[in-house]
């Protein structure tokens, strides 16, 4: 165990052993929501965290109770932006088939997330006393000002048709065709908030900045590694068509989908090397907090799980840790050791935190897990990946504790049917 200063302030590195007896606490002594809202400076950036508990729920019981509902849809949205931008096909679950290849609307949830990012970025360079005044001179600061109108009015644009209806359903959803995320948040609502398109176009462009960068992330990344290992690619096709043929070889159902054992652990391996983050489980004190081992966690600190050192330790992946090892996960074996890391790509524990922790973990990484493989499906029977001659894999950037695929990053793509890409 150890602390470091990070941008936010002093932040402590917690080891794996103590993850299980923190990830129980409840919100009074750590929260995840305090942590992400000073790395994200929602205050000035007005990024929706602290009022997000809507979408949080949305995402975390109606859209994964519901995603072989939505299936069909994305794959129909899919099939419609390939080869172009297949970040944007999820957009399809948030705002509904009318708008989701409105081009504003993909202007305005692109440029959205940069802004946050760089923004949070330089205000936190400053003292947190100077922050009020610093954020008028940042150019990024009036952008977002100016996604959040566009966005308010695109969702007002949304749900006027659904000016008249009340529906109760607080818990249990019918999920019908129509209903994407906009519609659902919105019904979710009390009644005092249901016209409040501020609040709701916040919440949506908070939505998309969350979804479309995990699933990129994740997809950019399995792209990187068929290119550089493309041994793995006819093995991950031969299995993609094995199960079509076992399946009948229509559409896409979650039942085939969760047959692609080799190509959940591919995603995994990917996600275990090249994570979002150094780091996980990001939690603020509020309360002070003593360990097993007698050590006092101070109330304004920030305490992290150590991601990337937590993926690559020989004691739970063996001395090839460091190596990328595509089918690591289908060949593993479950024992009695406790430390054995879960195969399943969306499993949370202290060993595999790549998604988070405890009850706070991801909430839309069943949905996030879904749109990354499905994607490769297409691309993995569509199109042959390789590096460039002479050159490497992109390399990622580090930024703080946030690990980006580096912009600009490039790889040869070749149709498999000669079609132009």
């Amino acid at each position: 165990m150890f602390q470091v200063w990070s941008s936010e302030g002093p932040e402590i590195i917690v080891p794996p052993e103590f993850l299980d007896e923190l990830k129980g606490l409840s919100d009074t002594y750590l929260s995840s929501i305090a942590g992400l809202a000073e790395m994200f400076q929602s205050r000035y950036t007005t990024i929706p965290i602290e009022d997000n508990h809507f979408g949080i729920h949305f995402a975390k019981t109606i859209l994964t109770k519901n995603l072989g509902k939505v299936l069909p849809g994305m794959i129909e949205e899919l099939n419609y932006v390939l080869p172009q931008h297949f970040d944007s096909y999820p957009t399809r679950v948030f705002v509904g088939p009318n708008l989701c290849r409105n081009p504003s609307w993909l202007q305005t949830t692109e440029s959205y997330s940069k802004d946050v990012f760089i923004s949070s970025s330089i205000l936190k360079v400053f003292p947190t006393f100077s922050r009020h005044m610093i954020k008028w001179f940042i150019p990024q600061i009036w952008s977002i000002s100016r996604h959040n109108r566009r966005a308010a009015q695109i969702v007002e644009e949304a749900l006027k048709d659904r000016f008249e209806t009340k529906p109760k359903i607080p818990d249990e959803v019918e999920f019908k065709e129509s209903l994407d995320a906009t519609h659902g948040i919105w019904e979710l609502l009390p009644d005092e908030l249901k016209r409040d398109y501020d609040f709701q176009g916040r919440g949506q462009l908070g939505l998309a900045a969350a979804g479309i960068h995990t699933t990129s992330t994740l997809v950019t990344n399995c792209i990187y590694s068929l290119a550089q290992f493309p041994e793995y690619a006819p093995i991950l096709k031969e299995e993609i068509e094995d199960v079509r043929r076992d399946t009948g070889g229509g559409e896409w159902t979650l039942e085939a989908l969760g047959q692609l054992k080799k190509l959940e652990s591919f995603m995994k391996e990917n996600l275990r090397l090249f994570a979002s983050g150094v780091t996980s489980f990001r939690r603020k004190v509020l309360l002070p907090i003593t360990l097993t081992n007698g050590t006092i966690l101070p109330v304004g600190s920030y305490v992290s799980a150590p991601l990337l050192a937590i993926s690559i330790a020989p004691s739970i992946y063996g001395p090839s840790s460091e190596t990328f090892s595509g089918f690591r996960f289908y060949n593993h074996q479950p024992h009695s050791d406790s430390k054995q890391p879960p195969s399943q790509l969306t499993s949370t524990t202290s060993t595999s935190p790549f998604f988070g922790l405890g009850k706070h973990a991801c909430p839309g990484r069943f949905f996030a897990a879904l749109e990354a493989k499905l994607l490769l499906v297409e691309m993995l029977r569509r199109y042959e990946f390789r590096l460039k001659e002479g050159e490497g894999r992109p390399r990622d950037v580090v930024f703080n504790s946030l690990r980006i695929v580096k912009p600009g990053g490039e790889v040869l793509v070749r149709d498999l049917k000669g079609r132009k890409v």
